[in-house]
């Protein structure tokens, strides 16, 4: 099955934002979507609910309580079906329904254990053919600290 039909796309919104209303019921219907082969893929822009899964050392599997506050993510999302992906492009909502690309097109993507799977490198080749820059890496979490770090900078220098 071509990996389009294997991937359940998730922003940072709807998938890490506790105040969103029905996000419980929402999560909880996750298994009619979910075939035995389906991606879970997080695009990410800033710290995700799933930031200790698959982590490794003393902190492996804790729940972030204040991004899964009832801890729904955890329970109904296998962290085996993730793959980490931070957004770099610029956008804003100009109208409803309407998306205006402001700027960057880098998606670097990761297991959360740091293999690399065939199927990161198949979601990397799609995003390369798509004409979006992409890498996988060892490390995604290093990559979500990375670009807050810019941000900060960048907030900073604008003083």
């Amino acid at each position: 099955m071509p990996i389009r039909d294997r991937i359940i796309w998730g922003n940072s919104n709807p998938f890490s934002d506790p105040r969103l209303a029905g996000l419980d019921q929402v999560v909880r219907d996750i298994d009619s979507l979910l075939g035995p082969d389906t991606i879970v893929l997080t695009v990410q822009n800033g710290l995700p609910w799933w930031y200790f899964q698959k982590l490794g050392g003393q902190y492996d599997n804790q729940r972030l309580q204040s991004l899964d506050p009832s801890g729904v993510l955890t329970r109904h999302i296998d962290p085996g079906r993730i793959i980490g992906c931070v957004v770099y492009p610029a956008a804003a909502a100009t109208a409803p329904g309407v998306i205006h690309h402001v700027e960057g097109d880098r998606f670097p993507i990761g297991e959360l254990d740091g293999k690399e799977t065939a199927r990161v490198k198949e979601l990397h080749d799609v995003f390369v053919k798509a004409g979006l820059r992409s890498m996988v890496l060892p490390d995604i979490r290093s990559e979500i600290w990375l670009k807050a770090w810019a941000i900060f900078r960048s907030t900073r220098s604008r003083r």
